[in-house]
């Protein structure tokens, strides 16, 4: 199995042919647009663009060499509206603040009067603390990620965290053409999406081998017949950065500020290619840059990323009691349960299965981000070590976009379109056999089934001509951010974007584990702002890994007394899990061997003995207080009986069990945000 940007097997194709070239824009693609008619049918052909009588012809490229545009982009007049509860109504987020629209853009910009599609936006209104800048576009990578959906996330996760850009930008997320609420890819059921991510990834026979390979030819004929050529093939990256430009110019701002994650980078940095004089600021966290590469050399620097982040997670397991699938001979239990999935499959839930695919699947969406991840895998591992592959599946359904009632979101079969139309991967390797043999051994781990059946996996989709260097001659800074142990897009990557971007990128690197840093690192998160708010730089070249908590702890906390019972061993990757931040509580973890009641007495026998005042409290709950100086420090202590923690989510439950062996509370002490 081949792993390629920042999804784990697409669910149409992955990337091999190239992409339309990447140049500054001139002054014919940029003329008005017809309108788009209005519908919901989910089928394109049908209403979700105006087409003439005529169907278009097929895109052209810029020449190589033309000088940036100089003409105006046409500016649509927007109108805003409530959003869809569907978008907004579990998330928990002040809705008064959010609104929703759609714009239309052409489909075809070389040919901008033949169709047009709707692009849908969702904006969470500036706060109107602060002097207001403009709008900051988000991308979430993918490609095929909803920027709807990951801004709505955003503030209804860390709207704190987000309070200073929120003070001085309307923040918009948007979902890129084919994705979604933008004319959203759907080429086939939702049961064949079931068996393509159940296909046994190790085919011992040749009619399991032929089953796996006409699934893809399936799918992707289902494209062509659904769609035609004429629709994917405008289903790029270069189309979706004049979308950008087009949505600049609606919501008023002479240039763009841009914050883009993953696969948003590369789409970032398309359009300071394009638009190098319309650019105001441009952050690109977790750099993608894989042109001019392969497709057997990109997939071997990220999946050699991915074996990395592996072992990575393989060291913490072994010794934080935290990971429930711990502490002994976590390699050779993990890869005796890779066989057993292939031997046989385990029940997942009503309907499917867990087999090693999922099983796979669900380790690399794991390795994504640390604090949630990490021990999230540890506990899906020893449910199903245990019978139980429901946790497996619901990691592997994160990967795939599958939604709880069984349906799938678009990112799958646009992951593959985009890729395929954009040059997110080269030509696939003459000798593929070769290439297979060359991933399994920089990654033994998870491309240990690789085969040559996994490249050239773009046959069958439009051609498109192969993606230029990225170039800026703007005057706007740009800061690229690239990870030491980033699994999905290697440090590489952000030095060769910095690099390939010019003297207004600056580089930024972070040491901790996980992909991407926004709102995951306070040193990373200041040199954001410096440039989206200020158009300045921090000076910082480096940021450390974040702790655990992403808000940092106060000196005092780490010296407090010993309290009896606590057992030595540190548990502070809990907290996240335990969500003590939204609760507007930062602090530490630890394991008693007491019960509640006595926990909390013997910790308060310890704290008043060392100058601490108790304030009082309930069920088991303290607060105390001290006088250092001038300041008052404020500090709650919570005992945790595990038995609470197993009634929480099914991660929750596992790890709880699983640290029964060492205790039966958990102390959490910490102080007010």
């Amino acid at each position: 199995m081949v792993v390629l940007a920042m999804m784990a097997m697409a669910s149409c194709t992955t990337a091999d042919t190239g992409a339309p070239t990447v140049q500054p824009a001139d002054a014919t693609s940029e003329q008005s647009t017809s309108t788009a008619v209005s519908g919901s049918s989910p089928t394109i052909a049908e209403s979700a663009i105006t087409t003439p009588s005529v169907p278009p012809p097929s895109a052209t490229t810029t020449p190589a060499g033309t000088k940036p545009a100089s003409a105006p982009t046409p500016a649509a007049t927007l109108t805003w509206a409530p959003c869809d509860k569907d978008l907004t109504d579990t998330s928990g987020i002040d809705t008064s603040l959010v609104d929703c629209t759609t714009l239309p853009v052409p489909l075809d910009y070389a040919n901008p009067a033949s169709a047009t599609i709707k692009i849908a936006l969702v904006r969470y209104r500036a706060s109107g603390s602060g002097k207001r800048i403009g709008s900051l576009l988000m991308n979430p990578g993918g490609p095929g990620g909803s920027g709807r959906q990951f801004l709505v996330s955003v503030v209804a996760q860390n709207e704190a965290k987000i309070t200073d850009l929120h003070d001085r930008f309307d923040m918009i997320g948007f979902d890129p053409r084919g994705v979604d609420g933008s004319n959203g890819l759907s080429c086939v059921d939702s049961t064949t999406l079931d068996k393509k991510f159940e296909v046994d990834i190790t085919p011992e026979t040749p009619e399991e081998k032929a089953f796996a390979k006409s699934l893809n030819q399936q799918i992707t004929s289902a494209c062509k017949a659904k769609y035609g050529d004429d629709f994917l093939k405008q289903i790029n990256t270069e189309s979706t950065a004049r979308d950008m430009d087009r949505i600049r110019a609606a919501v008023g701002d002479d240039k763009l500020s841009y914050l883009g994650i993953s696969y948003g980078t590369y789409l970032g940095s398309v359009y300071a290619t394009l638009f190098p004089d319309r650019v105001r600021a441009l952050v690109l966290d977790g750099a993608f840059d894989p042109i001019g590469e392969d497709e057997l050399t990109g997939n071997l620097i990220q999946m050699k990323g991915f074996e990395n982040a592996f072992q990575n997670w393989l060291a913490w397991c072994g010794t934080n009691p935290v990971c429930a699938f711990g502490p002994t001979d976590v390699e050779a239990r993990w890869l005796q349960l890779r066989q057993q999935l292939d031997d046989k499959a385990i029940a997942g839930d009503a309907t499917r299965t867990v087999n090693q695919g999922t099983f796979i699947t669900a380790t690399i969406a794991s390795l994504y981000q640390k604090a949630q991840g990490w021990p999230a895998l540890g506990a899906a591992l020893r449910a199903a070590a245990n019978g139980d592959g429901s946790l497996l599946l619901m990691l592997a359904d994160s990967q795939s976009g599958r939604r709880d009632d069984g349906t799938y979101d678009s990112l799958g079969t646009a992951f593959g379109v985009i890729s395929c139309e954009s040059g997110i991967v080269g030509a696939p390797p003459a000798d593929k056999e070769a290439a297979a043999a060359a991933l399994r051994a920089v990654s033994p781990h998870l491309s240990f089934s690789a085969s040559a059946d996994d490249f050239g996996s773009c046959e069958g989709l439009p051609v498109a001509p192969a993606a230029a260097p990225f170039s800026y001659g703007g005057i706007g800074p740009i800061l690229v951010i690239g990870g030491k142990n980033d699994p999905a897009t290697p440090f590489q990557w952000a030095e060769k974007m910095a690099k390939d971007l010019g003297p207004k990128a600056s580089l930024l690197a972070y040491s901790g584990e996980g992909h991407s840093t926004w709102l995951e690192s306070d040193c990373a998160d200041a040199a954001i702002n410096a440039i989206l708010l200020d158009l300045t730089t921090t000076g910082a070249k480096d940021c450390a890994a974040q702790a655990q908590s992403a808000v940092p702890l106060p000196e005092w906390l780490g010296t407090l007394p010993a309290m009896p019972s606590l057992a030595p061993t540190n548990i502070d990757d809990l907290i996240p899990l335990l969500g003590l931040e939204q609760g507007g509580i930062r602090g530490r973890a630890g394991l008693s061997t007491l019960n509640e009641a006595a926990a909390s007495a013997a910790a308060n026998s310890s704290l008043v003995a060392a100058g601490w005042k108790s304030l009082g409290g309930q069920n088991n709950v303290r607060n105390y207080s001290k006088k250092v100086g001038a300041e008052t420090l404020s500090l709650v202590v919570a005992p945790i009986g595990l038995s609470k923690l197993s009634a929480g989510s099914p991660f929750t439950k596992e790890i709880a069990e699983h640290l029964n062996e060492f205790g039966k509370t958990i102390i959490i002490y910490g102080t007010p945000l």
